[in-house]
């Protein structure tokens, strides 16, 4: 009897520490988080010492807004930051939007390419919920912002619009379309 015992007792001994550690692996389900409040609910931060600097809040408030929808102040002279930006801030715009990433290869698109709906998102597993599940895809590629055109820098133009620059050469980094440049986009 003596001879079972010790079987019989490292045997329920395994049994109990595979219900601990089976049980202790369960991960409950994520709850549904509510959606963020509307930003017209939510006080804009101010940092210290914002009375030092701004002396009339609803003064610097309408220049902000003059300045966003001003053309003159734009990195071109002619489009405004509000043309692109007046949707909460982001850039909605779906085509040309794209940078090659690290690996410099655009894999999603290329020069101008437009979005569809069916290419997000760039990096995908089976399964959201568990990150050792199978790959769907992965790319490289960056959805960004437009800049500018490939062009050299070589001085300020005083009393001009626009600044005097160098362009015309294939754009190096790829943003070219039949050899003609087109935006590059920020990655």
């Amino acid at each position: 009897m003596r001879r079972l015992l010790l079987p019989f007792g490292l045997g329920l001994l395994a049994l109990e520490l595979v219900s601990v550690v089976g049980t202790a692996q369960v991960v409950p389900p994520h709850p549904l988080t509510p959606p963020p409040p509307s930003l017209k609910t939510v006080a804009v931060p101010v940092p210290e010492h914002f009375g030092d600097f701004v002396k009339d809040k609803a003064a610097a408030i309408a220049l902000g807004k003059a300045l966003f929808w001003d053309t003159q102040v734009a990195s071109d002279g002619r489009v405004a930051c509000a043309t692109c930006h007046f949707q909460a801030g982001v850039d909605v715009r779906a085509v040309n939007e794209l940078n090659a990433g690290a690996n410099h290869a655009f894999d999603v698109g290329g020069p101008n390419h437009t979005y569809s709906p069916g290419e997000f998102p760039f990096h995908q597993i089976s399964n959201p919920e568990d990150r050792a599940s199978a790959l769907v895809r992965s790319k490289d590629d960056v959805s960004g912002s437009q800049g500018v055109h490939s062009a050299r820098f070589n001085d300020v133009a005083v009393g001009n619009l626009l600044d005097d620059i160098t362009a015309g050469a294939l754009d190096p980094l790829g943003f070219s379309v039949d050899g003609l440049n087109t935006r590059r986009v920020t990655g």
